[in-house]
């Protein structure tokens, strides 16, 4: 307990552990609804729908492995808080894109959008969003440990509510072509994502304080392992 207080005390672990599982949050339940929006908004069928959202998901394994590439990329040139700056552009270039790949009918509009903004949100928490400066360190252990709990706390409600929105808010789906349901939950829920996206910008200020104190925190712990004991 002792250690995951003092990882909630570092105010950047905790912006972008929030910031992650509102990403995560948002995938999953686009990720449930996506057959079901495909059919009833651009009126396609489940033989048609279902390889289209077999390619908005290679969008996103795509973003992961890019979003991690550009953040290295930036680290060797130098810029200590790439880590941080690349999941913050991503979730908030996802909000215009998906809400315009949301709002038209026309799915050889929204089909490239769509793949973009999967890209943008594989980007950001598959290698961005992690716990700064404890790689060394047990605490980075703990750290991560927290923001998987949440990232699955979100993942499992992500699809009750979408759905219960969805249904009792907004009355569920309708004849495709017509606005429907699903298309203002998600609209509704790129809000939070616009939010996880400046919390990002946010930690920019925090990382490199927060970042250097952790790393001094775990050499401590090291040069204490290492040293000798005399009886």
């Amino acid at each position: 307990m002792v250690g995951i207080r003092y990882v909630l005390r570092i105010r950047t672990n905790v912006i972008i552990i929030i910031a992650s599982a509102l990403g995560y949050f948002f995938f999953a339940g686009l990720r449930s609804f996506a057959i079901l929006f495909t059919t009833s908004h651009y009126g396609l069928s489940k033989a048609v729908a279902s390889p289209l959202v077999l390619a908005v998901g290679i969008g996103a394994l795509a973003g992961v492995y890019a979003g991690g590439r550009i953040a290295d990329r930036l680290l060797v040139k130098g810029y200590i808080r790439a880590r941080i700056l690349v999941p913050a552009v991503c979730l908030l270039a996802i909000t215009p894109v998906l809400a315009v790949a949301i709002m038209t009918t026309s799915i050889w509009v929204a089909l490239p959008l769509l793949t973009l903004g999967a890209a943008l949100l594989g980007g950001q928490p598959g290698h961005g969003c992690r716990t700064p400066g404890h790689h060394a360190s047990p605490l980075w252990g703990r750290a991560e440990g927290i923001r998987t709990v949440l990232r699955t706390l979100g993942e499992a409600a992500a699809p009750i509510s979408f759905g219960f929105v969805s249904q009792y808010l907004f009355g569920g789906a309708h004849r495709a072509g017509h606005a429907t349901g699903l298309e203002y939950t998600f609209l509704v829920f790129l809000v939070p994502l616009l939010c996880a996206g400046l919390l990002a910008l946010a930690a920019l200020r925090t990382y490199p304080r927060d970042a250097a104190t952790a790393a001094a925190s775990a050499k401590v712990i090291d040069a204490a392992a290492s040293k000798p004991a005399y009886d």
